[in-house]
């Protein structure tokens, strides 16, 4: 995709085109719309939270990042430099949110929990996902089962097909690394939900004279 994208005279990529480029590989990949990356209705590149996790960075990093960005332009191994920071740190973020999940339920992370404790684990992260909620702001486990509008058995039919595709479908235990693959299931099914509406989306639009 970088050769293709329009560069300066020093063969790099302004922030507007830096923006664009991340916003669709975080797309095409994972279908992640990255706050901060994503347009929100001002021109490509006048968002300064273009490093979406610059308060995480050490700040030599970060300021490098910003010059590169914001003045001289990022070169090629920049830009992939800077997409798998990014990527590293929402993926870490997505554990941080699955040992919430765990403390909602009054379990401890670090020990291994029953079947039908691991149907609650993941129960409480998909749900809060699909709801567009950070499982660190749930104060209770009553607080999140009566905020839930779907169907709870529905919901938890999904789950157990979802531990069922997993690597480790039949565990007496499961270890927070065995959830962590759980919930990768239940992420790829968001993903492919997602590229079948786009393209079903992509295909309407194409019928339009």
């Amino acid at each position: 995709m970088y050769k293709t994208l329009p560069k300066n005279g020093q063969s790099s990529v302004d922030a507007a085109t830096a923006q664009y480029a991340l916003n669709r590989f975080f797309m095409q990949r994972y279908s992640w719309r990255v706050r901060g990356l994503a347009p929100t209705g001002t021109a490509w590149g006048e968002n300064t939270s273009l490093l979406v996790v610059e308060g995480r960075m050490p700040r030599r990093i970060r300021d490098y990042f910003q010059d590169r960005a914001f003045h001289r332009g990022m070169a090629q191994q920049d830009l992939a430099v800077l997409a798998a920071t990014i990527e590293l740190f929402i993926l870490d973020d997505a554990k941080e949110q699955s040992r919430s999940a765990y403390k909602v339920l009054g379990l401890d992370p670090d020990e291994k929990i029953s079947w039908n404790n691991t149907l609650d684990v993941v129960s409480v992260y998909t749900t809060c996902y699909d709801s567009g909620i950070n499982v660190s702001e749930v104060p209770s486990e009553q607080w999140w089962r009566q905020t839930i509008t779907e169907d709870f058995a529905a919901w938890r039919s999904k789950v157990t097909s979802w531990i069922k595709a997993s690597p480790f479908p039949d565990l007496e235990s499961y270890s927070f690394s065995q959830v962590q693959a759980v919930l990768l299931v239940f992420r790829e099914a968001q993903r492919q939900i997602i590229d079948e509406l786009s393209h079903t989306t992509k295909d309407r639009l194409l019928t339009f004279e």
